[in-house]
């Protein structure tokens, strides 16, 4: 190999490494290694990381997802008769119908599954959350 090449090699490893030692993490605002050694990555400066507000950010970061993952929950009880729509399978075609079809439930299950007729005499046990509810309401 030319000595160009293992310097350009050398130059490469170089500029990895000062890309991890000085990236900021999102979730605890400061660099890894300003944690991990309490000392800033670039200037001779101690740091004293505060490790519960680092965990209260943490905290409220999980807690914004849930409630964010919370806000498209569906609350619904899901009935004998009722009928529901099905999600199709994620890896299909761009033209291909990503919902189907309104199927009868035959079963509710305590797993939160349900029974549901894809065709007279075939059934399929489907996850609720593959589901989407028909909201028209049902005459008794």
């Amino acid at each position: 190999m030319p000595p160009s090449c293992v310097a350009c090699g050398y130059d490469a490893l170089a500029t990895a490494m000062h890309a991890l030692c000085s990236m900021v993490s999102t979730m605890w605002q400061a660099m890894p290694g300003r944690l991990a050694f309490s000392q800033d990555m670039f200037l001779n400066i101690p740091l004293l990381a505060d490790w519960n507000a680092i965990l209260a950010r943490m905290e409220q970061l999980v807690n914004d997802a849930l409630l964010c993952a919370n806000k498209k929950h569906i609350n619904f009880d899901y009935q004998i008769g009722h009928e529901v729509l099905k999600y199709g399978k994620m890896l299909q075609g761009k033209l291909k119908p990503k919902i189907t079809g309104l199927f009868d439930i035959l079963w509710v299950c305590s797993n939160g599954t349900v029974l549901i007729c894809l065709h007279p005499g075939i059934t399929e046990l489907v996850n609720v959350c593959c589901t989407l509810p028909n909201w028209e309401p049902i005459p008794f």
